[in-house]
């Protein structure tokens, strides 16, 4: 099971935080997931 940030098999490097090369933005749907997940939990506002 990879570890959040890290691609799995076949992703492309906007897939990742923690592989190099890095995309810091959230470029994939797997990203926004974690992001809206997040604002969830902490009730923060993600439409700024």
């Amino acid at each position: 099971m990879p570890i959040l940030g890290d691609r799995m098999k076949g992703e492309g490097y906007e897939a990742g935080y923690q592989s190099v090369p890095v995309n810091w933005g959230i470029s994939s749907e797997r990203k926004r997931s974690f992001f809206e997940l997040l604002s969830e939990i902490t009730g923060a506002n993600l439409d700024r």
